[in-house]
C-alpha cells in the first residue's frame, strides 16, 4: 500500500495548473506556519486554488516539489479516509533523500465531505 500510495504522490507531483488558469488571489497564505482551510461550494475553484498555491511555492519561491504533497481522498484509486494519513506521510519520506537536513513540508491534502 505504501508504495502504491507513493507512486499517487509523486504522479501529483507532476501535476500543474491549466494553462487558462489565473493566477489571481488564491485566498491562502503561502508565509502562514498554520493548516488554512478552503471552504467553498462545490465546483468553485478549491483544487484551482490548491494548484496555483503550489505552482507559486515551486515557481516563485524556489521550493522544490518533492516538498510538497498533494493528495485528493477523493481520488478513486484510494480506498481509504483522512485517518490514514500516517501511512501518506511515511509513503512521501520514502520516496526522499534527505541526508539528515531539516525539511519544512508544505501538504495540501483534499477532503470533500459532503452534507
Amino acid at each position: 500500500m505504501k508504495d502504491f500510495l507513493k507512486e499517487i504522490l509523486v504522479q501529483n507531483q507532476e501535476r500543474r495548473p491549466l494553462k487558462e488558469l489565473k493566477h489571481g488571489n488564491t485566498d491562502l497564505s503561502l508565509g502562514m506556519d498554520k493548516i488554512q482551510v478552503i471552504i467553498r461550494p462545490r465546483r468553485v475553484r478549491k483544487t484551482s486554488a490548491m494548484l496555483l498555491a503550489i505552482d507559486e511555492l515551486i515557481t516563485k519561491r524556489d521550493i522544490l516539489k518533492e516538498y510538497i504533497i498533494y493528495f485528493n481522498f477523493e481520488d478513486e484509486r484510494v480506498q481509504f479516509g483522512p485517518a490514514h494519513l500516517d501511512l501518506i506521510l511515511q509513503a512521501w519520506q520514502t520516496s526522499l533523500e534527505m541526508d539528515g537536513h531539516q525539511v519544512t513540508l508544505f501538504p495540501f491534502i483534499q477532503v470533500i465531505i459532503l452534507v
